[in-house]
């Protein structure tokens, strides 16, 4: 039997919506496997690159090798010829980390840093270093290839790191320098050996532990998964592993998550041996984790639809308090709406409420709900503002 309450302001709603946000569909389904095995095959010396007109082979990429060099200047040419503008920062005696830059449309300052680092091992003329981390470098350039064209909240950081398999020296040296200028690092995915899987298990590490907004990034990278159908069979590590560069982070309390594939029970054994070449690829299930790394940064940087971003009008037409939220949140309002909502990262809807006789205030209880970032949506017909809350 249903009740009406005629005394409330507000109808609720009940939603169960899981329809993807489209952006984040089509990032995923541009990302392609012929140019990932292609960007592999440059970086481990399978095949010949063009760098600066010339034509040369990638054949080490060990810091004590001139491929390491060869490398830098290939990235920077690739990031180059998306259109974006590159950066890069120099450490020790020969390290160079670099990374493309796509500034977000509301939060400029607060980057969302996809990663992997492009040194390798061993130490010999010949080392391919393919899976590690030549697969994750190579998923870092196709991010900055298929999200070249679109717009995000949050800047992107398209970051490969020098020195990884010295001490984590690049990333170190890059999150200690923003530490120590008390920059904003919305959060971390960084990507380091995501190209074997010798039993077609299709199981996949992302490891995490209770620094910062660690936790929300992983249960983006979850929901991605979920939600997308990627078919990982993903499995969380928490307190995860220090053994790659979103240790880094996490040692100056920014929140990062590592993908890997499953070295917990199915170790590559070719790792920083001279076999760790691109033939032993398990090509779909590369496939598939640069796909679910490449939908988190997007889904976790939030995709700009322009006239729904925070502006300061925006900020002038709703009120949210308090924000960081943990259990009610105040809404208030000046215009008349129609329809109030709650907007999850990935485009869900998991709160939706019509507005009657001209209510301008509203109290939700999030305490329910997961942590991380959420949209509040006030809807009149085609006219709609939107401002972004926290929930801790």
């Amino acid at each position: 039997m249903r009740k009406y309450f005629y005394s409330l302001l507000i109808l609720f709603i009940p939603f169960s919506v899981s329809a993807q946000n489209p952006t984040i569909q089509a990032i995923i389904n541009s990302v392609n496997i012929d140019t990932l095995m292609l960007r592999s095959n440059e970086v481990s010396g399978e095949v010949a690159v063009v760098v600066g007109g010339v034509t040369d082979t990638i054949k080490s990429r060990n810091r004590n090798r001139p491929g390491n060099e060869l490398c830098f200047k290939y990235i920077r040419d690739k990031f180059i010829s998306y259109g974006y503008q590159v950066d890069s920062m120099t450490f020790g005696v020969n390290g160079k980390s670099i990374w493309a830059i796509k500034t977000g449309m509301v939060y400029p300052n607060e980057p969302v840093i996809i990663c992997g680092h492009y040194d390798g091992m061993p130490n010999l003329s010949d080392a391919p270093a393919a899976d590690d981390d030549g697969s994750g470098t190579a998923a870092v350039l196709e991010a900055a290839r298929v999200l070249a064209n679109e717009d995000f909240e949050y800047t992107i950081l398209f970051a490969i790191w020098d020195e990884e398999e010295y001490g984590l020296a690049g990333s170190a040296a890059f999150a200690t320098a923003y530490d120590n200028a008390n920059d904003t690092i919305h959060g971390v995915i960084n990507m380091d050996a995501i190209a074997w899987d010798s039993d077609n298990d299709s199981i996949a590490r992302v490891h995490t532990r209770p620094t910062a907004n660690s936790e929300i990034i992983a249960d983006t990278v979850v929901a991605v998964n979920t939600d997308y159908n990627i078919g990982i069979d993903l499995q969380v590590n928490n307190p995860g592993a220090t053994y790659s560069d979103h240790a880094s982070f996490w040692n100056h309390n920014y929140g990062a998550v590592l993908m890997i594939q499953d070295w917990d029970n199915d170790a590559n054994p070719h790792y920083h041996t001279v076999t760790d070449e691109v033939q032993y690829f398990n090509i779909p299930y590369f496939h598939k984790m640069a796909r679910l790394s490449i939908g988190a940064t997007a889904a976790f940087a939030v995709p700009y639809a322009p006239g729904a971003g925070i502006g300061e009008e925006t900020e002038e037409r709703i009120k949210l308090y308090p924000n960081p939220v943990h259990g009610l949140l105040n809404i208030k309002w000046q215009e008349e709406y129609k329809m109030i909502q709650l907007v999850d990262m990935l485009g869900k809807i998991v709160y939706s409420s019509m507005i009657i006789h001209e209510a301008k205030n509203f109290t939700l209880d999030l305490s329910s709900y997961h942590q991380g970032v959420y949209m509040v949506k006030l809807i009149n017909g085609h006219q709609q503002v939107v401002k972004k809350i926290i929930k801790n």
